[in-house]
């Protein structure tokens, strides 16, 4: 009778529960197809906060490239006064410019699907981890990683590791010190 559920106990439950943002108002979705699929991942998220709390709008930017690896991206540059979510489209399709008062206040970032055990793309993996977090700390927003294997891990590297790269269930990268 449980011979279908062992996949399920395999499973690593996150260590961080929520992104230390209470009501978060904007979000970016920085990654590859992974994201754009399917009328983008930052839709569905818009929607299901939309059904769970009516009148609660979450502004959410993505920005991919196809088959990408998170060193294609220049994520210091997503954080440029103006740079995205300056408007936006109305549901009559009419420009609406937005009040920005913070960019963005969660980043959730996706790498290439083979770069975190690639060995010629992991140590890029962890390279880019790092400085894209970095940058979005500086810019004063949490990170949140999605993990390539298809769940949202809500590692926030502020609280649940001290700036290091370890996401539930990873093993300890080389560079556990200096990530």
């Amino acid at each position: 009778m449980l011979c279908g559920l062992t996949p399920l106990a395999a499973q690593t439950a996150p260590k961080v529960l929520d992104s230390g943002v209470e009501r978060p108002a904007s979000a970016i979705f920085i990654g590859n197809s992974f994201f754009y699929y399917n009328n983008s991942l930052h839709n569905h998220v818009t929607r299901l906060v939309a059904a769970d709390e009516p009148g609660y709008r979450l502004r959410a930017t993505s920005v991919t490239i196809s088959g990408s690896g998170a060193n294609w991206h220049d994520v210091e540059s997503y954080f440029r006064p103006d740079a995205l979510g300056q408007y936006s489209f109305d549901d009559n399709n009419n420009v609406v410019f937005n009040k920005i008062d913070r960019l963005f206040d969660l980043a959730i970032m996706m790498d290439c699907s083979q770069c975190p055990i690639h060995p010629r793309l992991q140590s890029v993996f962890y390279e880019y981890s790092r400085k894209h977090s970095e940058t979005v700390r500086r810019h004063r927003g949490p990170r949140v990683r999605r993990r390539n294997s298809g769940r949202l891990s809500l590692a926030l590297r502020e609280r649940a590791t001290q700036g290091k790269p370890r996401w539930p269930g990873s093993p300890e990268p080389s560079c556990a010190k200096d990530c």
